[in-house]
């Protein structure tokens, strides 16, 4: 019997498109995974979920290492054909992080790179 993430990874081969709510560090494994088998895949929205209520810190965000495993999971197992990335929400970028995703990035075509911020 095939469980259920197989079964996912099954259904969205053929996605062109796709949207991803990120909470945790853990579930950029989940984005791997869906970006190995997504061959046709042009556009990524990445969001981070803001709470307006959350007592997380700034501090606690998106920063540093979970950075750079999430920019090394994009360059690393994104399919050529995508080239449109939005990240949402996020709060903190490494300048050593994204210059390493971009470098990594340079054998490909080029992308559009977004990032927004939602403040609700």
């Amino acid at each position: 019997m095939i469980d259920a993430s197989k079964r996912f990874v099954k259904l969205v081969q053929n996605l062109k498109y796709f949207k991803i709510i990120v909470k945790w560090t853990d579930e950029f494994y989940d984005l791997r995974d869906i970006l190995q088998n997504c061959h046709n895949l042009e556009g990524l929205v990445i969001e981070f979920p803001y709470d307006s209520e959350s007592d997380i810190d700034d501090d606690e965000s998106l920063v540093g290492n979970d950075c750079k495993i999430l920019f090394d999971i994009l360059a690393k197992h994104s399919p050529m054909r995508l080239y449109k990335f939005k990240l949402q929400n996020i709060k903190t970028f490494i300048r050593d992080n994204l210059k390493s995703f971009f470098d990594n990035w340079k054998d490909r075509p080029p992308m559009l790179f977004q990032t927004i911020w939602k403040a609700f």
